[in-house]
């Protein structure tokens, strides 16, 4: 489904999301930082990179994937097992739909 960004917002919060990829650097970092573009950006070149594992063909493809198949691309500097693993079953398609169009706005 179209995500929804402003709900995407709310559920960045609500699931917890923000509290390690904003607040803190438990996860890879959404905002961007110096020499780092936000997730938004970054999510279409990990795609591209020489070390990606995924089967993801697009950012949104590539930020689906990271939410519902936590393991199958580690950024480097962080392990495995580090995201929780239940998002693909707790959320439904609308919510993963809103949060992967608010990352996409984290430029």
């Amino acid at each position: 489904p179209e995500g929804n960004a402003q709900n995407g917002e709310a559920l960045a919060t609500s699931q917890g999301c923000a509290g390690c990829h904003i607040n803190t650097a438990t996860g890879p970092a959404w905002l961007p930082s110096e020499g780092s573009p936000g997730i938004g950006d970054r999510a279409a070149e990990r795609i591209s990179q020489s070390d990606y594992s995924g089967g993801a063909n697009s950012a949104e493809q590539y930020l689906l994937e990271s939410i519902v198949d936590t393991n199958i691309f580690i950024v480097e500097g962080f392990v495995e097992n580090l995201m929780p693993a239940n998002y693909g079953e707790s959320l439904t398609a609308q919510e993963a739909a809103d949060l992967i169009a608010y990352m996409l706005t984290i430029k």
